[in-house]
């Protein structure tokens, strides 16, 4: 299956599902139909959640985020990006942490590892 339409499925189903999000990866899905997924593609699929949300809409535990995490920015396939209460940005690829003042350079890091580890092509 592909992964825009898995993270529609996933979603849907959830209790708390957003319709506007939906709608926007129907979009990225109906536009890039065979074609790779692009960094911007990858971006629009970015939301943003206090800590508290985060935690309770992914059901996910608190000690799987930084220990100064404010928000969370989560993209496709439940990729993220913490961000701090100093405002600097944190991922964890592959278990090394990646701290930058920029969420536009750890986007563009996240997107590789996410272009390494995915079928990035929009189901035919």
């Amino acid at each position: 299956m592909n992964y825009l339409l898995e993270e529609i499925t996933r979603e849907k189903m959830s209790a708390s599902s957003e319709v506007g999000y939906i709608q926007r990866l129907q979009q990225l899905s109906d536009k890039g139909k065979g074609k790779k997924l692009d960094l911007f593609h990858f971006t629009q699929t970015g939301r943003i959640y206090p800590l508290n949300n985060y935690l309770s809409k992914f059901n996910i535990d608190r000690w799987e985020c930084h220990p100064d995490t404010k928000h969370v920015l989560v993209y496709v396939l439940g990729y993220k990006i913490d961000m701090l209460h100093n405002k600097t940005y944190v991922i964890n690829v592959e278990g090394k942490e990646v701290v930058s003042n920029s969420v536009k350079e750890l986007e563009q890091r996240l997107y590789e590892y996410f272009c390494n580890n995915s079928s990035t092509k929009v189901a035919q």
